[in-house]
């Protein structure tokens, strides 16, 4: 006559049963997340801009693209000056910058490329003398003072358009690290600003542009970054500016 046993599982073997499930489950997640990250499909951008590439509407339609194409990567956005914009680059602690181009040569290690362009316009309060004028010409802006926009008065490129317009160096009385702050600044009646033609979308309360059909040049805003970068997300972000017709960015 056959013997019959009787097994039960005692308490321990449940709960070790239990832990490797968890473990093996945890594996999986592991596994995944290491290959999300590696594509791109997860991790963070880190994006600085100036407030013109809001305002012009450079950023908000490729950010809306990549976070539905990527919706598991975390989205760091700071609006800062071009200087610092330049210096988070160098020093890796952001990935992306979108600002104006003050420097046709970029620091070692950074490519940059051209995202829009402009005729430049100036910003006048609309109580200064010059605002009852229906355009300006250089002669009329010699002895204005000037609020550039940037870090500090290195900021040789807005400088160098404003001494091409005037034939002369330009006084500048204040330096503004905000595209607000510079508004609100001409506004008070502090001085007036060279500003790209993208301003013109702006109600700004207290504030007048002025077209100056006399000065060919044009203002440009850029995208920059690092030569080599292993954040797949940055490239994941390129690709996705890249599927937006109008910005032709190239391959690197």
């Amino acid at each position: 006559m056959a013997r019959r046993y009787s097994i039960a599982v005692s308490e321990a073997g449940k709960r070790f049963y239990e832990e490797a499930l968890k473990i093996l489950a945890q594996t999986d997640y592991a596994v995944e997340s290491a290959r999300q990250a590696a594509s791109g499909a997860s991790g963070m951008l880190r994006l600085g801009f100036s407030g013109n590439a809001f305002f012009a509407n450079v950023i908000s339609a490729p950010l809306r693209a990549f976070r539905l194409c990527y919706p598991d990567v975390r989205l760091t956005l700071k609006e800062l000056p071009t200087g610092q914009q330049l210096q988070a680059l160098q020093d890796a602690t952001l990935d992306v910058a979108v600002m104006p181009c003050f420097s046709r040569h970029p620091p070692q290690g950074i490519i940059t490329h051209r995202l829009r362009r402009w005729r430049w316009i100036v910003g006048v309060g609309d109580n200064h003398p010059l605002a009852h004028r229906a355009t300006l010409t250089a002669a009329s802006l010699i002895h204005e003072r000037f609020i550039i926009y940037g870090d500090s008065k290195d900021n040789h490129g807005q400088i160098n358009a404003l001494t091409h317009l005037l034939g002369q160096t330009p006084f500048i009385t204040d330096i503004a690290d905000s595209t607000v702050t510079t508004l609100t600044l001409i506004s008070a009646g502090y001085g007036i600003a060279l500003l790209p033609a993208s301003f013109l979308s702006l109600n700004a309360p207290g504030v007048i542009y002025k077209a100056l059909p006399e000065f060919e040049a044009q203002a440009e805003l850029n995208i920059y970054y690092r030569q080599t970068t292993e954040r797949a997300t940055v490239e994941n972000f390129l690709a996705t500016m890249r599927s937006i017709g109008d910005f032709n960015l190239p391959d690197d």
